[in-house]
């Protein structure tokens, strides 16, 4: 690659650090489980406001900001090392590859919730 050029993992590496960077202080100031309640609720409220509903667009930006919460209550709990410390350790990638899919799956879940919840 020539000097300069950007690969996609890289600068996903660089912007998701990036992202907890501005986030972790914020993070660090939630009680244990609180990011999920607070998802939870800040899916609800965006629901039962805006009248266009929830598409893809929308749907994209809680994931990513759920992933990041959720990751970091998941490796906070299970002592995995932050991902703020990405280093190049195949370890440490492992470990963030496997919080970030049960942060999804946690997601997921949650949204599944809301929906049984707010259609019944």
């Amino acid at each position: 690659l020539p000097a300069g050029t950007v690969t996609s993992s890289t600068f996903y590496d660089e912007i998701y650090s990036y992202m907890m960077e501005l986030m972790e202080p914020f993070l660090c100031g939630l009680r244990p489980n609180a990011g999920f309640q607070c998802l939870a609720l800040l899916i609800c409220h965006y629901l039962l406001r805006n009248p266009t509903g929830y598409d893809s667009r929308i749907r994209v930006v809680f994931k990513r900001l759920s992933v990041i919460v959720l990751s970091y209550e998941i490796s906070k709990q299970n002592a995995i090392p932050s991902c703020s410390t990405y280093d190049t350790d195949n370890n440490s990638r492992e470990n963030a590859a496997v919080t970030e899919k049960m942060a999804m799956l946690k997601f997921d879940a949650l949204e599944r919730s809301v929906a049984q919840k707010l259609l019944s």
